[in-house]
């Protein structure tokens, strides 16, 4: 284990509503399985910015801005739970995330529920912080 957090790295990735945001810290491929995180709305994956710093100690670990929110294109129309669920899934297919572990805070909680409905070959372990 590091003895100092991880670097955070920022980037773009083109999904189906445009490009999405994301924060990460890590390396694909290195350490424990990766862990995605999501935010609640109407904020941004700046809540998670030391937490993924700390995960990414020995695990890849992000936070995507989801669409519309922080610095993620808007989407044309309003979103329901299960389009920003599939947003996410772009992200783990750009970054070749196959088995991933997701951690949703408030409406991000939401979010890791559908992904797993979605992929629940892919969603290994769901943590919910403050689920509505």
């Amino acid at each position: 284990m590091a003895d100092q957090p991880a670097p955070m790295r920022k980037t773009y990735v083109e999904g189906r509503f445009g490009q999405m945001h994301v924060r990460m810290a890590g390396q694909p491929g290195v350490g424990k399985r990766p862990l995605v995180c999501f935010h609640l709305s109407p904020v941004s994956g700046v809540i998670y910015e030391n937490w993924i710093r700390e995960m990414g100690r020995d695990r890849f670990a992000i936070a995507p801005d989801t669409p519309g929110y922080g610095m993620s294109d808007p989407p044309k129309s309003p979103p329901e739970i299960k389009d920003f669920a599939a947003a996410m899934i772009d992200v783990m297919d750009t970054f070749g995330l196959k088995e991933v572990d997701v951690m949703g805070y408030h409406t991000g909680s939401k979010i890791c529920v559908e992904t797993a409905r979605q992929r629940p070959d892919r969603v290994k372990h769901v943590v919910m912080v403050s689920a509505p």
